[in-house]
This record gives structure tokens, C-alpha cells and sequence, in this order.
């Protein structure tokens, strides 16, 4: 984060800006609504590829995601698709066995 902001580089077409330095010149200048609406855009970068798990429910296009019109339904659908993802994780990955003398469950 730091080379990014000296070196003045972007992301794509917008400027990297630090969080840190927004909020310690004004720390209502970016709320709580404003980074779960910038969240509920950016998660999908992350869930790009998802398609290919077969996680039920499969996730959205890109363009369903844009047409939907409010912060908690793209976080509502981002939180599903993670869940379908997490059960896929679950069936594969067999739990660990406690050690012996270890019940911490």
C-alpha cells in the first residue's frame, strides 16, 4: 500500500488511494454504508472463478450483479454463494481428529 501511494499508481483506471489517510484527516468522510456498498461490488472480483466449483447456488453474471439495486442483496447473494462454496470445502477437506487428551470441542 505504501509503494502504491508514492508512486502515485492506479488500479485499473482509478488512483490507489489509502484508507488510512481519508479517515485520519476526516473519519466520518467514509462510513460504514459506503464500505459495505464498495464491498458488495469488490467481492465479486474474488468470486470471479467460482463458476468453475459447482457451488450451489451458482453465482451471478457480472451483469445480474450490476442490475441488482441494493447493498444487502449483492452481500445477501455474495454470503449464499460463499456458503456454497464453504460446503464443498466441508466435503472435501475431512475433519481433524481430536488429538488424544485434546477435547477443546
Amino acid at each position: 500500500a505504501q509503494s502504491l501511494s508514492t508512486s502515485r499508481s492506479s488500479i485499473g483506471q482509478s488512483p490507489f488511494v489509502r484508507l488510512d489517510v481519508i479517515t485520519s484527516s476526516n473519519p466520518t468522510s467514509y462510513s460504514s454504508m459506503r464500505r459495505a456498498q464498495r464491498l458488495s461490488y469488490a467481492i465479486w472480483l474474488l468470486l470471479d472463478g467460482v463458476a468453475m466449483t459447482g457451488a450451489e447456488p451458482s453465482p451471478p453474471t457480472r451483469y445480474e450483479v450490476l442490475e441488482m439495486r441494493s447493498i444487502e442483496q449483492r452481500l445477501g447473494t455474495s454470503k449464499r454463494v460463499l456458503e456454497g462454496i464453504n460446503d464443498i470445502l466441508e466435503k472435501l477437506i475431512p475433519p481433524e481428529n481430536p488429538k488424544d487428551g485434546d477435547e477443546t470441542q
